[in-house]
């Protein structure tokens, strides 16, 4: 029976943790990652996908995210997504990438964290 709570509470743990890690990822600290916005919810094929399962996305240099969508027609989904998410980043769109400048931290923002 101990065995059995144990087990039980070492599955609710590592749930707790992996959402936890989860929460660290998008933390923002004024450097672009792709983490920031893996997991913003596109429309897409009649349902919501996660940004990742749509995309590829990559931070070419510290300040900068790009976004480049498997099927091209989901731009402006994508562009929506983002500008609409609480991130609070806006996007550039240049053909079939979107560009998402991630501006440095001011301290009202540093402190909010």
């Amino acid at each position: 029976m101990n065995e059995e709570i144990i087990n039980r509470l070492k599955q609710k743990l590592e749930k707790v943790i992996e959402v936890f890690k989860e929460d660290l990822a998008t933390i923002r600290t004024g450097r672009a990652k792709p983490d920031l916005v893996e997991n913003v919810l596109i429309e897409a094929y009649g349902g919501k996908m996660k940004l990742f399962e749509v995309a590829n996305i990559s931070a070419p240099d510290p300040s900068l995210i790009t976004v480049t969508p498997w099927d091209k027609s989901l731009v402006k989904n994508i562009e929506k997504a983002i500008s609409e998410s609480q991130l609070q980043l806006s996007t550039n769109v240049s053909g079939d990438m979107i560009r998402i400048p991630v501006p440095a931290l001011t301290q009202e923002r540093r402190q909010d964290l």
